[in-house]
């Protein structure tokens, strides 16, 4: 079977992948170590063995390509699903939570440079008017689109209100929620004044999501697939409306919170609506390493708007993220102004992450578990194993001894927790 995916593999993305620097009889098979710096491929397949047997989840896997070239590596571990011993393979598909934003955000700019839209009004201008009144309303500025995508917007975060976590809890994630119906949580009141402070806020792209359907006339997922997915050539990628794809990996969290995965009641059938836009797709690691080259290099924007894209707000003072339009800088070393772009996700069952280190590599971690023990996770990934997977690639890459942001750094950890905490949907 993995022989037959790697044939099929190599027929559907011969045209995105050139094998250079290998022999004409090499192996291309992702998983080939000759893909990677020699020895890095060894270590970072036993760091991943290690780290998904440390955290405690049932299995993930690390996909990589170098800077100056165009073939990937893929290592994996651990399960697909643990009922029935499937293992992991390297291009299996994965719900990927929040990194769907950078997605999203890319439509919603391209709306910018069709003169649809504009950064600095106010969200309400775009949106229905029943949708727009529900919208808690600042007595001294408006709600700017770009407040809404760097989540300095000031709503309040949905799936952090007692009433969604109750549901969840009580429906094991089986509730099928509307839009109105998330947004409803939040219209009481505002967490501060537009554009002066940061809190992330999956509601605001909610919002967003209504916006490009009310503008486009379309779906989110049209435009998603004919704006990004089929431009790019993202065939494994997929925006999720009301159900999950058959196909993708099962997902494991621990619901009735004993620390241990519950695996006869797993996460997989957890409905993509308790994330919309903000995170209801799924992809896999081929599709996000060649997506992070063009989310950075704005391949479908003009150069104006990418420039804008990449303007960042700092989470706290101090702390080593900063977010821009549907991006994220997290340089795991203040003082060094060198960037480490991408975006993390998670959603019950699920965390992932993708970055381009500051050497240029791209780098994915997909992991098919929330972690059950929280305290089992570093406190620079802030519970989600998918994020300390990849700064463990990042180090080996690089050749530097792990390090973490707890020794010798000023920062205002509860924001940048809040950071890490709201890229999930629990």
């Amino acid at each position: 079977m993995r022989e037959l995916k790697t044939i099929l593999f190599l027929l559907i993305f011969v045209s995105f992948f050139v094998f250079i620097g290998c022999d004409e009889d090499e192996d291309s098979n992702p998983t080939s170590p000759s893909s990677v710096y020699p020895g890095a491929a060894d270590q970072i397949q036993n760091m991943l063995d290690g780290s998904i047997a440390e955290f405690q989840v049932a299995g993930g896997l690390v996909g990589v390509k170098l800077v100056g070239r165009n073939d990937i590596w893929i290592g994996t571990t651990g399960k697909a699903n643990l009922n029935f011993d499937v293992d992991i393979e390297w291009d299996d598909r994965f719900k990927i939570g929040s990194i769907t934003k950078t997605y999203v955000a890319t439509v919603v700019l391209q709306l910018v440079d069709a003169d649809s839209i504009e950064l600095d009004s106010a969200i309400q201008k775009y949106l229905p008017d029943s949708i727009a009144a529900m919208i808690p309303v600042h007595p001294d500025t408006i709600m700017t689109l770009r407040s809404v995508l760097n989540h300095t917007c000031g709503l309040i975060n949905f799936n952090h209100t007692p009433e969604f976590q109750m549901v969840q809890q009580a429906s094991y994630g089986s509730m099928v929620w509307t839009a109105v119906q998330l947004l409803s949580l939040t219209t009481d009141s505002l967490t501060h004044k537009p554009g002066t402070a940061w809190n992330y806020c999956n509601t605001g792209y909610v919002y967003l999501q209504l916006m490009v359907e009310h503008l486009t006339g379309n779906s989110l997922k049209h435009e998603l697939d004919t704006r990004v997915f089929g431009p790019v050539g993202l065939p494994a990628t997929e925006y999720c409306e009301l159900e999950n794809p058959p196909d993708i990996v099962n997902g494991y969290m621990d619901f009735d919170r004993n620390g241990v995965l519950d695996i006869w009641n797993d996460a997989t059938a957890v409905s993509p609506t308790v994330a919309m836009a903000a995170g209801a797709m799924v992809s896999n690691a081929p599709d996000m390493l060649k997506w992070l080259d063009a989310l950075i290099d704005g391949d479908l924007l003009s150069a104006a708007t990418q420039v804008e894209r990449l303007k960042t707000v700092p989470v706290a003072p101090g702390a080593p993220l900063a977010f821009g339009l549907g991006i994220v800088d997290e340089n795991p070393t203040p003082g060094d102004n060198q960037p480490v772009l991408g975006h993390i996700g998670g959603i019950d069952g699920f965390s992932a992450s993708l970055f381009k280190d500051k050497l240029g590599n791209n780098i994915v971690v997909l992991v098919n578990s929330s972690a059950p023990v929280a305290s089992l996770i570093p406190a620079r990934a802030f519970g989600n194993p998918a994020d300390e997977i990849l700064m463990r690639t990042i180090e080996i890459l690089a050749g530097t001894k792990p390090t973490s942001v707890q020794s010798g750094q000023s920062m205002d950890f509860n924001s940048v927790k809040a950071y890490y905490q709201g890229c999930q949907t629990h």
